[in-house]
């Protein structure tokens, strides 16, 4: 049994040479899923097989996974960039025979092979057959276990129960103890520990593979952006995004990593702005963000709506009247426009976070109209919503709820 349908464009390899743009997105799984999840699928996809690579041991494994990440850019490239397709190193379609298990490599290049290409039954078959000889070898329960591991993160359903992930889990222990600390025996460790919900456990090995890994690969290290968003502290999470990304600059998953990293922490501690605190803590965070973005399609794209905010979120909207405005300008020939507009305005985030004046209570009918016009001249632009998805605002009732202002009797005046 292969991956379904819903996975099996996690684990597709490649493209056709002579590809459509209808190819380049079956490759990232649209269809069956919509055409807006582009970008998100883009950064699962990129997850996924550098994980694969940095856990990957035969030669054919890393060979492929390396293509593969190839193939992301490739494709990525000519769908958000318009860039030709160009000619890479495109995988062989292997296929895994069973072998005469006289060694363990033999036996970790055949299971990775099916592995790889999503083929999890099979897997489970060959693992099964295998065991009942290498059983006792603590290099064949680590290759259990890091086989457990990505069947539950993707067909979860093939699995006996929970109880085989807790097994793979004593598995990636015991290898660790036994064959000695390597990065991808942690990362393996770590990412089971997670698939259980034992996340402190995970933040304590990582710990350890820190300082017992030597030159530890942006795979693991990225471990430190989600420790450090679940401290809370963002000014901290942006220098740690910094540190990974000076030290591997060209590595896009990693860039696209850390700008996730920071936007959902910012979404949770900073959005909506509501002072002048949470106002510089967004800018910061926006501009440190896009920053790491740059050369990576897709999360550049998804920084766009932000950087559109960020740049706006501070700006004035008249709120008065607007007849007595142009009165008082023009009786002081213009020199007391600016102290007008001064007194009588609101920042973007302020008016944002009154709303409209449905929302409150607004008591006279002129008052309504001022609140809903300013209301209406900050959500015209759709960058407003998109940064704010996921977010609920104090006078929405569930987050994404907005209101519509009908803007026809807004200026007639």
């Amino acid at each position: 049994m292969a991956a379904n349908d819903t996975t099996q464009w996690l684990l597709e390899a490649e493209f056709p040479e002579h590809s459509t743009p209808q190819d380049l997105y079956s490759f990232f799984g649209i269809p069956p899923d919509p055409a807006e999840d582009l970008e998100r699928n883009i950064r699962e996809k990129r997850k996924v097989w550098r994980k694969k690579s940095a856990k990957g041991r035969s030669s054919e494994a890393k060979r492929l996974s390396a293509a593969v990440l190839q193939a992301i850019d490739e494709a990525e490239d000519a769908l958000l960039r318009g860039a030709e397709v160009a000619n890479f190193d495109r995988p062989e379609q292997t296929t895994s025979t069973r072998v005469d298990p006289r060694s363990i490599e033999s036996i970790w290049a055949e299971i990775e092979t099916l592995l790889y290409r999503g083929r999890y039954q099979a897997t489970l078959e060959r693992l099964d057959n295998y065991g009942t000889e290498w059983s006792a070898d603590p290099r064949f329960r680590e290759l259990r276990s890091t086989v457990i591991l990505d069947i539950a993160q993707t067909e979860p359903q093939l699995l006996r129960g929970s109880q085989a992930v807790a097994d793979a889990l004593k598995d990636a222990r015991r290898a660790i103890a036994e064959l000695g600390p390597s990065e991808p025996r942690f990362l393996t460790l770590i990412d089971l520990y997670d698939a259980v919900g034992e996340h402190r456990q995970a933040d304590q090995a990582f710990a350890e593979a820190m300082q017992k890994v030597e030159h530890p690969s942006a795979v693991l290290r990225a471990r430190q952006l989600k420790i450090t968003a679940r401290d809370g502290d963002i000014s901290a999470l942006l220098r740690v995004a910094i540190d990974l990304v000076r030290g591997t600059p060209d590595d896009r998953g990693l860039r696209s990593e850390s700008v996730q990293a920071i936007m959902e922490a910012v979404t949770r501690q900073v959005l909506p702005v509501r002072d002048e605190t949470t106002l510089v803590y967004y800018k910061d965070a926006v501009a440190v963000a896009s920053w790491i973005a740059d050369g990576v399609p897709e999360a550049e794209n998804f920084m766009r709506p932000h950087r559109m905010w960020a740049a706006n979120v501070d700006q004035r909207i008249f709120s008065g009247n607007w007849q007595w405005r142009a009165l008082g300008g023009i009786l002081s020939g213009f020199l007391l426009l600016p102290l007008i507009n001064r007194a009588f305005s609101k920042p973007g985030w302020k008016i944002l976070l009154d709303g409209p004046a449905q929302a409150g209570e607004v008591r006279s009918a002129r008052r309504a109209k001022k609140q809903d016009r300013t209301y209406f001249l900050v959500m015209r632009n759709n960058y407003v919503k998109t940064a704010h998805a996921g977010v609920k605002l104090p006078w929405q009732a569930v987050a994404g709820h907005w209101i519509e202002i009908d803007p026809t009797s807004l200026f007639d005046f």
